[in-house]
Protein backbone atom coordinates (compact mmCIF):
# COMPACT_ATOMS: atom_id res chain seq x y z
CA UNK A 1 0.00 0.00 0.00
CA UNK A 2 1.38 3.41 -0.85
CA UNK A 3 0.41 6.23 1.70
CA UNK A 4 0.68 10.29 0.55
CA UNK A 5 -0.58 12.91 2.85
CA UNK A 6 -2.73 15.99 1.71
CA UNK A 7 -0.92 19.39 2.36
CA UNK A 8 -3.36 21.61 4.17
CA UNK A 9 -2.81 20.26 7.62
CA UNK A 10 0.81 22.12 7.69
CA UNK A 11 -0.09 24.92 5.47
CA UNK A 12 2.28 27.09 7.66
CA UNK A 13 5.16 24.77 7.14
CA UNK A 14 8.09 25.44 4.53
CA UNK A 15 7.29 23.17 1.86
CA UNK A 16 10.83 21.46 2.22
CA UNK A 17 10.58 21.03 6.19
CA UNK A 18 7.10 18.92 5.88
CA UNK A 19 8.21 16.84 2.79
CA UNK A 20 11.60 16.09 4.97
CA UNK A 21 9.15 15.15 7.70
CA UNK A 22 6.77 13.03 5.68
CA UNK A 23 9.33 11.10 3.80
CA UNK A 24 11.28 10.43 7.24
CA UNK A 25 8.23 8.87 8.74
CA UNK A 26 7.75 6.77 4.94
CA UNK A 27 4.70 8.49 2.98
CA UNK A 28 5.92 8.05 -0.53
CA UNK A 29 3.52 11.67 -2.24
CA UNK A 30 2.17 14.37 -1.25
CA UNK A 31 -1.41 15.75 -2.39
CA UNK A 32 -1.74 19.02 -3.16
CA UNK A 33 -4.74 21.66 -2.30
CA UNK A 34 -3.99 24.24 -4.71
CA UNK A 35 -4.99 27.55 -2.72
CA UNK A 36 -2.28 26.93 -0.27
CA UNK A 37 0.91 27.65 -2.85
CA UNK A 38 -1.40 28.80 -5.57
CA UNK A 39 -3.80 30.59 -4.67
CA UNK A 40 -4.65 32.39 -7.91
CA UNK A 41 -3.93 31.69 -11.53
CA UNK A 42 -1.22 34.58 -11.06
CA UNK A 43 0.78 32.24 -8.59
CA UNK A 44 1.33 28.70 -11.49
CA UNK A 45 4.21 30.84 -12.01
CA UNK A 46 5.79 28.83 -8.98
CA UNK A 47 4.99 25.57 -10.36
CA UNK A 48 8.71 24.12 -11.26
CA UNK A 49 10.17 25.61 -7.84
CA UNK A 50 7.45 23.93 -5.55
CA UNK A 51 7.70 20.84 -7.75
CA UNK A 52 11.75 20.57 -7.85
CA UNK A 53 11.67 21.08 -3.63
CA UNK A 54 9.29 18.25 -3.61
CA UNK A 55 10.81 15.94 -5.64
CA UNK A 56 14.36 17.14 -4.57
CA UNK A 57 13.38 15.85 -1.11
CA UNK A 58 12.35 12.11 -2.07
CA UNK A 59 8.80 12.83 -2.81
CA UNK A 60 6.46 12.54 -5.67
CA UNK A 61 3.26 14.42 -5.87
CA UNK A 62 0.24 12.61 -6.23
CA UNK A 63 -2.21 15.56 -7.85
CA UNK A 64 -4.62 18.03 -6.52
CA UNK A 65 -7.62 17.85 -4.27
CA UNK A 66 -9.86 20.52 -2.79
CA UNK A 67 -9.35 22.10 -6.27
CA UNK A 68 -11.72 25.62 -6.02
CA UNK A 69 -10.58 26.25 -1.80
CA UNK A 70 -13.38 29.14 -0.66
CA UNK A 71 -13.50 30.44 -4.25
CA UNK A 72 -17.26 31.64 -4.15
CA UNK A 73 -17.08 32.69 -8.05
CA UNK A 74 -16.76 28.81 -8.90
CA UNK A 75 -19.79 26.40 -9.25
CA UNK A 76 -19.75 23.57 -11.10
CA UNK A 77 -23.60 23.53 -11.81
CA UNK A 78 -24.77 26.60 -11.29
CA UNK A 79 -28.15 26.99 -13.73
CA UNK A 80 -26.16 30.30 -14.95
CA UNK A 81 -23.90 29.02 -17.75
CA UNK A 82 -21.64 31.35 -18.18
CA UNK A 83 -20.37 30.62 -14.31
CA UNK A 84 -20.37 27.22 -15.45
CA UNK A 85 -18.60 27.85 -18.31
CA UNK A 86 -15.83 29.96 -16.04
CA UNK A 87 -15.28 27.58 -13.65
CA UNK A 88 -14.93 24.99 -16.42
CA UNK A 89 -12.04 27.14 -17.85
CA UNK A 90 -10.56 27.45 -14.54
CA UNK A 91 -10.33 23.65 -13.48
CA UNK A 92 -8.71 22.89 -17.03
CA UNK A 93 -5.99 25.37 -16.00
CA UNK A 94 -6.11 23.53 -12.85
CA UNK A 95 -5.33 20.32 -14.91
CA UNK A 96 -2.60 21.63 -16.36
CA UNK A 97 -1.46 22.72 -13.13
CA UNK A 98 -1.04 18.91 -12.00
CA UNK A 99 0.76 17.89 -14.93
CA UNK A 100 3.06 20.38 -14.96
CA UNK A 101 3.49 19.30 -11.08
CA UNK A 102 3.96 15.70 -12.00
CA UNK A 103 0.66 14.45 -10.65
CA UNK A 104 -1.83 12.04 -11.67
CA UNK A 105 -5.20 12.44 -9.88
CA UNK A 106 -7.48 15.46 -9.19
CA UNK A 107 -10.35 15.26 -6.90
CA UNK A 108 -13.61 16.46 -7.03
CA UNK A 109 -14.74 17.07 -4.09
CA UNK A 110 -15.83 20.59 -3.71
CA UNK A 111 -19.10 20.39 -1.54
CA UNK A 112 -19.38 24.56 -1.73
CA UNK A 113 -18.96 24.58 -5.48
CA UNK A 114 -21.58 21.40 -6.61
CA UNK A 115 -24.91 21.79 -4.04
CA UNK A 116 -27.54 21.93 -5.49
CA UNK A 117 -29.06 25.48 -5.97
CA UNK A 118 -32.54 26.16 -4.76
CA UNK A 119 -34.81 26.30 -8.21
CA UNK A 120 -32.70 23.58 -9.40
CA UNK A 121 -34.00 19.79 -9.73
CA UNK A 122 -30.93 17.63 -8.43
CA UNK A 123 -31.49 16.00 -12.62
CA UNK A 124 -30.90 19.30 -13.98
CA UNK A 125 -27.84 19.62 -11.73
CA UNK A 126 -26.72 16.25 -12.83
CA UNK A 127 -26.50 17.01 -16.48
CA UNK A 128 -25.33 20.64 -15.98
CA UNK A 129 -21.92 18.69 -14.12
CA UNK A 130 -21.96 16.00 -16.90
CA UNK A 131 -21.67 19.22 -19.26
CA UNK A 132 -19.56 21.04 -17.14
CA UNK A 133 -16.68 18.10 -17.34
CA UNK A 134 -16.48 17.65 -21.15
CA UNK A 135 -13.71 20.17 -21.71
CA UNK A 136 -11.50 18.84 -18.48
CA UNK A 137 -11.35 15.74 -19.53
CA UNK A 138 -11.13 16.63 -22.65
CA UNK A 139 -7.52 18.14 -21.33
CA UNK A 140 -6.67 15.35 -18.29
CA UNK A 141 -7.50 12.72 -21.34
CA UNK A 142 -4.54 14.93 -23.59
CA UNK A 143 -2.59 15.14 -20.16
CA UNK A 144 -2.63 11.74 -18.63
CA UNK A 145 -4.86 12.83 -15.33
CA UNK A 146 -7.60 11.14 -14.06
CA UNK A 147 -10.45 13.21 -12.69
CA UNK A 148 -12.01 11.51 -9.32
CA UNK A 149 -15.79 12.50 -8.65
CA UNK A 150 -15.96 12.54 -4.62
CA UNK A 151 -19.13 11.38 -3.28
CA UNK A 152 -19.38 13.24 -0.07
CA UNK A 153 -21.80 13.29 3.05
CA UNK A 154 -24.81 14.90 3.13
CA UNK A 155 -23.56 17.00 6.10
CA UNK A 156 -21.25 18.81 3.51
CA UNK A 157 -23.19 18.52 -0.04
CA UNK A 158 -26.62 17.85 -1.32
CA UNK A 159 -25.28 16.63 -4.35
CA UNK A 160 -23.77 12.78 -5.04
CA UNK A 161 -23.91 11.94 -1.35
CA UNK A 162 -22.55 7.94 -2.03
CA UNK A 163 -20.50 5.74 -3.94
CA UNK A 164 -23.26 3.86 -5.64
CA UNK A 165 -24.28 7.24 -7.03
CA UNK A 166 -20.61 8.37 -8.02
CA UNK A 167 -20.94 5.10 -9.74
CA UNK A 168 -23.94 5.93 -11.30
CA UNK A 169 -22.73 9.28 -12.14
CA UNK A 170 -19.13 7.92 -13.49
CA UNK A 171 -21.27 5.17 -16.03
CA UNK A 172 -22.99 7.57 -18.03
CA UNK A 173 -19.94 9.88 -18.64
CA UNK A 174 -18.30 6.67 -19.60
CA UNK A 175 -14.88 8.33 -20.23
CA UNK A 176 -11.81 6.23 -18.80
CA UNK A 177 -10.64 9.80 -17.95
CA UNK A 178 -13.14 9.52 -15.04
CA UNK A 179 -12.85 7.67 -11.99
CA UNK A 180 -13.86 7.58 -8.58
CA UNK A 181 -12.14 8.30 -5.26
CA UNK A 182 -13.30 7.05 -1.67
CA UNK A 183 -12.74 8.85 1.45
CA UNK A 184 -12.98 7.45 5.10
CA UNK A 185 -15.39 10.48 7.08
CA UNK A 186 -17.99 10.37 3.66
CA UNK A 187 -17.74 6.12 4.05
CA UNK A 188 -18.71 6.40 7.63
CA UNK A 189 -21.62 8.19 7.12
CA UNK A 190 -23.34 5.83 4.42
CA UNK A 191 -25.88 3.52 5.42
CA UNK A 192 -24.16 0.56 4.10
CA UNK A 193 -20.66 -1.33 5.47
CA UNK A 194 -17.41 0.38 4.44
CA UNK A 195 -15.90 -2.87 3.84
CA UNK A 196 -19.26 -3.56 1.13
CA UNK A 197 -18.94 -0.44 -0.28
CA UNK A 198 -14.99 -0.45 -1.15
CA UNK A 199 -15.88 -4.33 -2.80
CA UNK A 200 -18.63 -2.86 -5.12
CA UNK A 201 -16.69 -0.17 -6.15
CA UNK A 202 -14.06 -2.73 -7.53
CA UNK A 203 -12.95 -1.50 -11.31
CA UNK A 204 -13.90 2.51 -10.45
CA UNK A 205 -11.59 3.20 -7.47
CA UNK A 206 -8.85 5.10 -8.64
CA UNK A 207 -7.82 7.02 -5.51
CA UNK A 208 -8.18 6.81 -1.76
CA UNK A 209 -8.73 9.15 1.81
CA UNK A 210 -8.03 8.42 5.06
CA UNK A 211 -9.48 10.16 7.98
CA UNK A 212 -11.66 9.30 10.50
CA UNK A 213 -15.48 9.77 11.57
CA UNK A 214 -14.02 12.32 13.91
CA UNK A 215 -12.04 14.31 11.23
CA UNK A 216 -8.44 14.23 13.05
CA UNK A 217 -6.95 11.25 11.16
CA UNK A 218 -6.43 7.50 11.21
CA UNK A 219 -5.89 5.84 14.34
CA UNK A 220 -7.78 8.69 16.40
CA UNK A 221 -11.58 7.68 16.62
CA UNK A 222 -13.24 4.55 16.34
CA UNK A 223 -13.28 4.12 12.73
CA UNK A 224 -11.42 0.54 11.82
CA UNK A 225 -9.34 0.63 9.13
CA UNK A 226 -8.64 -3.01 9.66
CA UNK A 227 -11.52 -4.22 7.41
CA UNK A 228 -10.48 -0.97 4.91
CA UNK A 229 -7.20 -2.28 4.24
CA UNK A 230 -8.96 -5.86 3.50
CA UNK A 231 -11.50 -4.63 1.10
CA UNK A 232 -8.79 -2.65 -0.81
CA UNK A 233 -6.56 -5.28 -1.05
CA UNK A 234 -9.12 -7.78 -2.11
CA UNK A 235 -9.86 -5.51 -4.65
CA UNK A 236 -6.25 -5.28 -5.70
CA UNK A 237 -5.94 -1.53 -4.90
CA UNK A 238 -2.75 -0.27 -6.79
CA UNK A 239 -3.51 3.88 -5.95
CA UNK A 240 -2.39 6.13 -2.97
CA UNK A 241 -4.18 6.22 -0.07
CA UNK A 242 -3.79 10.07 0.96
CA UNK A 243 -4.33 11.28 4.63
CA UNK A 244 -6.54 13.72 4.13
CA UNK A 245 -7.42 15.65 8.24
CA UNK A 246 -10.39 17.44 8.07
CA UNK A 247 -9.77 19.22 11.16
CA UNK A 248 -7.15 21.90 10.64
CA UNK A 249 -6.59 22.34 14.12
CA UNK A 250 -4.72 19.65 15.32
CA UNK A 251 -1.00 19.29 15.10
CA UNK A 252 0.55 18.47 11.82
CA UNK A 253 3.43 16.37 12.69
CA UNK A 254 1.71 14.16 15.69
CA UNK A 255 -0.99 13.35 12.99
CA UNK A 256 1.50 12.48 10.34
CA UNK A 257 3.17 10.28 12.73
CA UNK A 258 -0.01 8.65 14.55
CA UNK A 259 -1.73 8.10 10.93
CA UNK A 260 1.18 6.25 9.04
CA UNK A 261 1.58 3.85 12.10
CA UNK A 262 -2.03 3.09 12.46
CA UNK A 263 -2.40 2.26 8.72
CA UNK A 264 0.51 0.36 8.50
CA UNK A 265 -0.70 -1.43 11.57
CA UNK A 266 -3.83 -2.13 9.69
CA UNK A 267 -3.18 -3.14 6.31
CA UNK A 268 0.28 -4.70 7.59
CA UNK A 269 2.38 -3.32 5.58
Amino acid sequence: MKFAFCNELFKDWEIKKMCDLLVKLGYEALEIAPWVYFPSPADFFKVNKISAIVHDSGFDIVGLHWLFGEESSCYINNPDKTIREKTSAYFCDLVKLCSDLGGKVMIIGSPNQRRVKEGVTYQQAWEYTKEFLQKPLEVATERSITLCLEPLSKDQTNFINTAEEAIKFIKEVNNPSLALILDVYSLSKEDRNIEDIILNAEGYLKHFHADDANKKGPGAGDTDFIPIGRALNKINFRGYVSVEIHDLNIDPEATASRSVDYMRCCFKV
